[in-house]
């Protein structure tokens, strides 16, 4: 395991988060997804359509953001 994904597993396990992060190795998708900041939260919907792109790591803003696209 790369330090990088070390750093990621300790990151989720530390914060209880049960979805997949992405190691962007080689910045793929910081270019598709206009990312500008580590760590950044993006929600992707099963089209792969980015729906919610915010620097920084805020969980109450991303549970909003989950709960307003799944339309609750």
């Amino acid at each position: 395991m790369s330090n990088a994904a070390a750093k990621a597993r300790a990151f989720q396990q530390r914060h209880h988060l049960t979805y997949p992060i992405l190691l962007d190795s080689n910045d793929e998708a910081q270019r598709v997804c206009g990312v500008t900041a580590v760590p950044t939260n993006v929600l992707l919907d099963r089209q792969g359509t980015v729906r919610y792109t915010e620097p920084g790591f805020n969980p109450a803003a991303i549970d909003n953001a989950l709960q307003r696209l799944m339309g609750r």
